[in-house]
């Protein structure tokens, strides 16, 4: 019954009609009175029925969270108390006291719908019931299965005096703060021994797929990856197993490298003669300097190896290889070992509306508006500032152009006039910067030479081979990189 309208049906199963396994009928419709509302469901069970207690116990812990409904079985109102499946906790608040009931639905249901924390105020329903509180200042995290079978009821009557006047939340007060946040960390505190076997068991799973790196460790180092591994399934509720057991594998790596363990591995595979050539180094140098000089030479002789692999490709790959050229400014020359040279735009948008006069076809390029994209090359402008004598920016000192012909092309007399006039034009709009431009292509021609202009060699261009650029960058870093491949091919032998 709802708004004077009463409907009456049949509902008897069905178990031979397909995908629908209930008959509904209609039997009646009439009009009643509009103070009368509800639901009622009545039958005649002549076997296999179960006790009223039962179902007591099982319409009740599904509906009894919703403070705006009354259920009755057989005229008995279900009251809190009467379910069997309800534990009951007093908790005391600096405003006084509130009551938490939980209920076990006994196994997950298919959604958490009716599952969550209902919060009720003078026996009335505040918001939804949901696992955070109306507020949305603390929450249980929903996406676990066990959060779709419990269901816990705050009995909060201390916060009447805090309700919105819809009842859809609570006003934002201290008190009310204080009291969510204590309701919400003791439902947590329930969960979460609610969920210490399953997260034992987890914890074991993922300890012994580690089992090899974690022998060796120390006894303070396994307590520590227990710690962790309980702290982490505390704070992510829904973590998968192989993923725990990932992350136990990558601590236990960090816990070797704490202890020292894989160093003191690694200095017992090595021969005496390396012993005597560490203890030669650690006279000379500190750890920490031999850390970053070692460092920093990796990092160029990386850099060298993916500039070869992508000439050897021809260097199709010009959006690539830019990248690689900013790191490594270095292999132009000492100069430029400094880290001011910056990527510039605005240089770069000069370069473009030249060109565009010119109607040569650019490709725009969002992502990277320091980059002019041509149909045959990319370019790419850097510049360094200037400082007057108070060591404030007055201007820019030097710019860098660099462009990159595409694999297999050759450079010519009519590519260097070309990077002539993106030179020019940039020496239109900065005064008294000086200017080098690099073309770098497969080729160099014989009319492709190095040139000279303006005064005092303002501007200077030089062609260079991809090939000639690796070279420079292997002689800047001592030829490291065969050296040490011969001396590890020696030692193998």
């Amino acid at each position: 019954m709802k708004d004077g309208e009463l409907c009456i049906f049949t509902i008897r199963r069905e178990y031979e009609r397909g995908n629908s396994p209930f008959y509904i009928e209609p039997m009646d419709r009439r009009s009643v009175d509009k103070s009368l509302h509800g639901t009622f469901i009545s039958c005649k069970a002549y076997y296999d029925h179960i006790s009223v207690d039962k179902f007591i116990k099982l319409i009740g812990s599904k509906f009894i969270a919703d403070a705006s409904l009354e259920i009755k079985v057989n005229g008995q109102t279900i009251e809190l108390t009467d379910l069997e499946n309800a534990a009951h906790q007093d908790v005391e608040t600096p405003y006084g006291e509130i009551e938490i009931y939980m209920f076990d639905g006994g196994r997950p249901g298919r959604t958490s719908q009716h599952h969550g924390i209902a919060w009720h105020v003078n026996n009335k329903g505040v918001g939804k019931i949901k696992w955070r509180d109306p507020n949305r200042l603390f929450t249980v995290d929903a996406r676990i299965s066990e959060a779709w079978r419990y269901t816990f009821i705050v009995v909060a009557d201390i916060l009447a005096d805090s309700v919105n006047t819809d009842w859809t939340g609570f006003n934002e007060t201290e008190k009310t703060n204080t009291v969510l946040r204590i309701a919400t960390q003791h439902i947590q505190k329930i969960m979460n021994g609610l969920f210490s076997r399953k997260r034992e068991e987890r914890k074991r799973k993922a300890l012994g797929k580690n089992r090899e790196r974690l022998t060796p460790l120390p006894q303070s180092s396994k307590n520590r990856i227990g710690e962790f591994v309980d702290e982490l399934q505390e704070e992510v509720q829904t973590l998968k197993q192989d993923i725990l057991n990932a992350a136990v594998g990558v601590f236990a790596n960090l816990e070797q490298s704490r202890t020292g363990y894989t160093l003191l591995q690694q200095l017992a595979t090595i021969t005496p003669n390396d012993i005597d050539r560490l203890s030669d180094i650690l006279e000379k140098w500190s750890i920490q300097d031999a850390q970053i000089v070692l460092e920093e030479l990796g990092r160029r002789l990386n850099l060298i190896e993916n500039l070869e692999e992508l000439v050897d490709q021809n260097v199709d790959e010009l959006h690539v290889i830019h990248p690689l050229i900013e790191q490594g400014l270095w292999m132009f020359g000492p100069e430029y070992e400094s880290i001011s040279y910056t990527s510039n735009k605005g240089l770069a948008t000069v370069i473009r509306k030249l060109l565009g006069n010119k109607d040569t076809p650019i490709q725009e390029s969002r992502r990277r508006p320091d980059f002019v994209v041509l149909s045959d090359s990319q370019i790419r402008i850097f510049s360094q500032d200037s400082f007057d004598e108070n060591s404030e920016v007055n201007g820019i000192a030097k710019v860098l152009i660099i462009e990159l012909k595409r694999g297999g092309s050759v450079l010519r007399k009519k590519e260097i006039r070309q990077v002539e006039d993106y030179a020019e034009a940039v020496a239109n709009s900065v005064s008294n910067a000086k200017i080098i431009c690099f073309v770098l292509g497969s080729k160099c021609g014989n009319d492709a030479q190095k040139r000279k202009i303006g005064d005092n060699d303002r501007i200077i261009i030089e062609p260079r081979t991809y090939q000639i650029v690796i070279r420079q960058a292997k002689a800047r870093t001592f030829h490291l990189k065969e050296k040490n491949e011969e001396a590890r091919a020696a030692s193998n032998r």
